[in-house]
């Protein structure tokens, strides 16, 4: 973060102050930090909706898979046993 009056590199001090131009800049530091926290919480979101997104589609084809393998394997028995029930 810079100093925005002076524009220099701030560095932690515990007088919050600027060392090129000695304004306060806890204010400053404390906006700073704030905008940081919310884009954190805002990334977060996003990439826990991200997640479930995912694994909801990853739950339907899983749940689509296991359909069409009990369709296969229901026309594979009456495949089989059509002639034992023919008369």
């Amino acid at each position: 973060m810079n100093c925005p009056d002076c524009g220099t590199a701030l560095r932690r001090k515990r007088a919050a102050r600027c060392c090129g131009c000695g304004r306060s800049i806890s204010d400053y530091v404390a906006a700073g930090r704030r905008r940081e926290k919310r884009l954190e919480q805002l990334a977060a979101l996003f990439s826990t909706a991200l997640v479930l997104a995912f694994f909801s589609w990853a739950g339907f084809f899983a749940l689509f898979e296991a359909l069409c393998v009990y369709v296969l394997a229901a026309l594979a028995v009456w495949y089989w046993g059509r002639a034992t029930f023919r008369s």
